[in-house]
């Protein structure tokens, strides 16, 4: 009888470290799968952020290169608007690193005050050519207040919704952006369009 229970205590540690060990390799297994999904996922966010300003560089710097003849000031302006899509990439790209530290580090990140109508003014112009190509009408109903957030990913934010539209709204679609000050001293955004979108899946 203590043989048999011996022997019955033995099978039981080893079947208990068997299972363990599968439970530990399943667990490991599945946290690699999680890691790799995470990596994927931010690496498609950091091209999709830096999209934005890129297009925005080449677009800027082809149309200078194709028209050598272009006047002085409207040549100008292109190189200027260039060199201000060529700091907000950099801008971008540090925003990136700190974005991946942030729960070490939160003061690194960059708050200053921003006026939203005048930056959504600002994309609008950089959109123009498309916007009229595409017959889209946009209301800027924003307040001409600066609240205080990170510019460049604010500028990604709004860029990105007018880009999508211009995307997937269709022609004759219209964009309408307003603000209101909430109770709680915080601003609340609201960005709509009349487009026909696209399918759920």
């Amino acid at each position: 009888l203590v043989a048999s229970i011996g022997l019955l205590l033995l099978i039981s540690v080893l079947a208990i470290f068997y299972l363990s060990n599968i439970y530990k390799k399943k667990e490991l297994v599945k946290k690699e799968k999680e890691t790799r999904h995470i990596k994927y996922e931010l690496t498609s966010n950091i091209s999709h952020e830096l999209k934005t300003p890129v297009t925005s560089l080449q677009a800027y710097l082809e149309t200078i290169v194709s028209h050598p003849d272009m006047d002085e000031e409207r040549r100008q302006l292109f190189e200027e608007r260039a060199y201000v899509q060529s700091l907000k990439l950099s801008d971008i790209i540090t925003d990136i690193t700190i974005v991946t530290k942030l729960e070490e580090s939160p003061g690194q990140y960059k708050v200053c005050p921003v006026n939203i109508k005048v930056m959504f003014d600002e994309i609008i112009e950089e959109l123009s050519g498309d916007l009229t190509k595409h017959e889209i009408k946009v209301e800027n109903g924003l307040e001409p207040v600066c609240i205080r957030t990170n510019g460049n990913l604010m500028y990604s934010i709004f860029r990105n919704l007018l880009e999508n539209t211009i995307k997937y709204g269709g022609d004759g679609c219209s964009v309408s952006v307003s603000s209101k000050l909430r109770k709680d001293g915080l601003y609340e955004l609201d960005y709509h369009d009349t487009g026909r979108g696209f399918p759920d899946d």
